[in-house]
């Protein structure tokens, strides 16, 4: 599941987005229930400040239901010159756009699975995730972990992550190792199997 991405792959994706330096990460349909208002308002805060000053925030992903409050809230945070939004992207893009970011964040009020996350930390990202649904055992103790319904912690997340990279990044590599299509399809058997006696 570990990836590994040339500098080529990522060098092509950011020119296609006119991504120019370093950026934190969020990728998702944008629609309110990933928070992306709250990741604006958590990167407001960080504002120029080490280690976030210079960073861009890419937002990629589809529009979803009622995107526009996410456009209306970059412009009310003065934050246009500082976010990039890429639209769709495509399957074969998304490994060079998440290889080249410093963080990836999920800070979503409800989630699934989160398969963008075991994405991250299989390209060599630190990842900042919301306390909801399963995320917080998906990272385990590879990832940082925040409340959604806080801007400050998730700006306290993302610094934590930057500051602490090497560290995250190796136990995420690490941490992916425990997810695979091969042990989900073993599991899912077991539990059909143990139904079937059942029934």
């Amino acid at each position: 599941m570990i990836k590994i991405i040339s500098n080529f792959q990522i060098k092509k994706v950011k020119e296609k987005y006119n991504i120019s330096g370093d950026y934190i990460l969020f990728l998702s349909t944008l629609k309110p229930s990933k928070n992306i208002e709250g990741l604006l308002e958590a990167f407001k805060i960080l504002g120029i400040s080490p280690p976030a000053g210079g960073l861009e925030l890419v937002i990629a992903g589809k529009k979803g239901w009622m995107y526009e409050a996410i456009f209306e809230k970059v412009k009310k945070l003065n934050l246009e010159q500082k976010v990039i939004f890429t639209d769709f992207v495509a399957e074969d893009e998304v490994p060079g756009l998440m290889a080249g970011a410093k963080v990836f964040v999920m800070p979503s009020f409800w989630e699934g699975f989160g398969i963008p996350i075991l994405e991250a930390m299989a390209t060599g990202v630190p990842t900042v995730v919301s306390n909801v649904g399963s995320l917080p055992e998906v990272v385990g103790e590879a990832g940082i972990v925040v409340d959604p319904y806080s801007p400050e912690d998730i700006a306290r997340g993302i610094k934590e992550a930057l500051d602490k990279k090497d560290l995250l990044v190796k136990k995420g590599l690490e941490q992916v190792k425990k997810f695979s299509w091969v042990k989900c399809a073993r599991n899912t058997l077991e539990v059909l199997e143990k139904y079937d006696r059942f029934s």
